[in-house]
Order: structure tokens, then sequence, then C-alpha cells
């Protein structure tokens, strides 16, 4: 439940961005995908890939699953994390080569 609610209001209220939500995950190649909100309620997010640049992106919260779309100039970036398993898939298409991996997530406390 507490999944639930932090990604609802990762998505939505302006109070809730007082405190900066965030979560982490690591994909099956051992990379990390860092996931910030950037502080207003549009559901618009950052995402750092291992450490690199910033990228924004936005997002959806349909119970139980929070969707990312991070364009890129050449391609997107795509992620599904369900809140209740923790589970998540990344997927790119990146210059028309298409890419996914599973992935594990964990909300910041």
């Amino acid at each position: 439940m507490k999944h639930l609610l932090t990604a609802a209001l990762l998505l939505t209220s302006t109070q809730a961005f007082a405190v900066q939500t965030s979560f982490l995950c690591r994909t099956e190649t051992k990379e990390y995908i860092d996931v910030v909100s950037k502080g207003d309620n549009t559901g618009e997010v950052l995402v750092q890939i291992n450490g690199g640049k910033f990228l924004e992106g936005f997002g959806e919260f349909e119970e139980p699953v929070l969707f990312l779309k991070i364009p890129l100039d050449n391609g997107v970036i795509l992620i599904g994390y369900n809140v209740l398993t923790d589970k998540a898939i990344v997927a790119t298409d990146i210059g028309g080569k298409k890419t996914s991996q599973n992935m594990t997530c964990q909300f910041r406390d």
C-alpha cells in the first residue's frame, strides 16, 4: 500500500513534492536507473542511468503500474514499474534498435 501511495504522489499532488520522491532500479546487466520527481504536479521526472547525465521524462500511474517515458534525440526509453511487486521492465528504441530488460526497483524512504 505504501508503494501505491508513493507512486501516486510521485505524479500528482503538489504537496507531495515538499519531499522529493525517488526510486532506484537495477537491470539484469547490473546497470542502475535512478528516477526522481522534478518537484511539480505535472508528472515530470529526471532519470539518470549509471550516474550519467539526467534525462527529462514524464509518467503516468495506472494502479499498480507506474509508466515512464524518456524521449531521446534518436529514440525513447520506456519504463514500466509494478509498485506492488517491485518488478519493472525497461525498453529502449534508439535509432531503430530495440532492447528490453527486466529490473527490480525500490522506492527510497
